[in-house]
């Protein structure tokens, strides 16, 4: 609730409160639907899914430089990343790992199964840059806090905040192309992955000043993804921690 406030100023307590509601029913169902993973396949994610913008991805892929999308915690991304494994496309995640063993492998077999391949966010490089050489997709969450040394300040919702600046790295270092890629449910309970078209890179002299450009640009279009779908993205998460130089 102290970040859709930060967030929405002018809202009174209700509106507050029903948006909070509508935001951790959210993170239950995307939960649910982590469990349904496992027993999905290509005909069921063709009579439960939709895909739109796809013509943005393949005019990206055409370039033959890889594919970086741009996305973050809205809705069931799990599921929106199993069902576009399904599909034939060529992902692969940037994610965190467990501690616990167990958990790993719970968390991660079921979604590898469906031809989903995952990169660990610790010295991920190496693999990011092998994967969009061979023209495949990699996955960039990118609307959580991070600070120094690899976060970088930035405006969310007008206030300053610290997120990853390591998709605008790679996006200078292998001139892929970076779309949005996002899913979310409409109010008929229809589940949609949707692409955006392509963000297209900034170049400029001063390497710093360009990154700094460019993940602005990348958090600008992740806020503009969660004014349209404010109940469906993660609040509970502490976005707008301080950002210490």
């Amino acid at each position: 609730m102290a970040n859709i406030k930060l967030a929405y100023p002018d809202w009174d307590d209700d509106q507050v409160v029903k948006l909070a509601r509508q935001s951790m029913c959210g993170v239950g169902r995307g939960i649910v639907d982590v469990f349904l993973i496992p027993f999905i396949n290509k005909s069921w994610v063709e009579k439960n899914i939709e895909i739109r913008g796809q013509e943005h991805y393949e005019l990206s892929r055409k370039k033959g430089k890889g594919v970086g999308f741009l996305s973050l915690h809205l809705a069931s991304g799990d599921l929106a990343v199993a069902a576009m494994s399904i599909n034939g496309f060529p992902i692969h995640l940037i994610t965190k790992e467990f501690k616990s063993a167990w958990l790993n492998n719970f968390w991660f077999s079921a979604r590898k199964k469906h031809g989903t391949r995952y990169i660990s966010d610790r010295k991920s490089s190496f693999d990011i840059l092998k994967a969009l050489k061979k023209n495949e997709v990699v996955i960039f969450v990118l609307d959580q806090f991070m600070g120094p040394p690899i976060g970088i300040e930035v405006m969310f919702f007008g206030h300053k905040t610290g997120a990853a600046m390591g998709l605008a790295v790679i996006g200078d270092r292998a001139e892929c192309s970076v779309l949005p890629c996002f899913s979310y449910y409409e109010e008929n309970e229809k589940f949609i992955i949707e692409f955006g078209p392509e963000i297209q890179f900034e170049r400029s002299p001063d390497k710093n000043e360009m990154i700094k450009v460019m993940t602005q640009k990348y958090t600008s279009v992740i806020e503009a993804i969660v004014r349209r779908y404010p109940g469906q993205w993660m609040w509970v998460h502490r976005r707008w921690k301080e950002f210490k130089h």
